[in-house]
């Protein structure tokens, strides 16, 4: 496609690894030009056109490729906070990208198409989160505007020992809340049994209620129901079943 054409969006997120939030990278090889006045879709190629900074492209595995920033912001331009939130809090998690890098790129786009979605991305990044319906949880959270968790929060006991962790938290409500999915059940960690990980899941449910804690679940079909989840969150914040 010659000079200055480097794999970008879709593409570029499955070079870099960056989970994708209910998205198929598809067929198409998704690019980037800054030398041409347009973009166009035909057969394999996805072009896209758009001012790059040499800041900005990289190589991975030898191929020209956009930065891990770039590449979280365009996906959080073109496809909506979601995937911008779940992108950004990978890249922070797993690729120790700086959060100021994404600040800089930011800044090259205060005009462009999807910015807002881009701000959203970066103002909530999070290097605490543990998976992409995590993410998404909190910015629905953010959205609906219910009150901001402790991520990652940790239960002790009166002797100092650790009685349990949740994906977030509210202390004043003494409640969990966790987006439970079949993974951590038909998957269980350390090659244990599906049996034995719903008997762990109830014996630390048993410890927090003895210290007080509440939990609250959701799954990650209701978060694309926002009033749905809003009343799931609500509900238990209010100390209603």
């Amino acid at each position: 496609m010659g000079e200055g054409v480097v794999l970008s969006h879709l593409s570029a997120a499955v070079l870099w690894g960056i989970p994708l939030w209910e998205l198929e990278p598809g067929t198409q090889v998704w690019v980037t030009r800054s030398n041409t006045t347009r973009g166009y879709v035909r057969g394999p190629i996805h072009a896209n056109n758009c001012p790059l900074t040499p800041h900005e492209v990289t190589a991975v595995d030898g191929l020209p490729v956009t930065t891990l920033a770039r590449t979280v912001l365009d996906l959080a331009r073109r496809f909506g906070p979601d995937q911008g939130v779940v992108a950004a809090d990978w890249a922070l998690r797993h690729a120790g990208l700086d959060p100021r890098e994404l600040q800089d790129v930011l800044g090259l786009q205060a005009r462009r198409p999807g910015v807002r979605a881009a701000r959203t991305s970066v103002e909530l990044a999070s290097r605490l989160a543990e998976s992409p319906a995590e993410s998404v949880s909190r910015l629905r959270m953010h959205q609906l505007m219910l009150p901001r968790p402790v991520e990652q929060v940790e239960v002790w006991d009166s002797r100092g020992r650790l009685v349990g962790r949740g994906d977030f938290g509210w202390r004043d409500q003494r409640l969990i809340g966790e987006c439970d999915g079949r993974v951590k059940y038909d998957q269980p960690r350390h090659g244990g049994r599906p049996s034995d990980a719903v008997t762990a899941e109830r014996d630390r449910e048993r410890r927090l209620a003895d210290e007080g804690w509440r939990i609250v679940r959701w799954m990650v079909r209701d978060l694309h129901h926002p009033a749905r989840f809003a009343r799931i969150l609500s509900s238990a914040l209010q100390g209603r079943p």
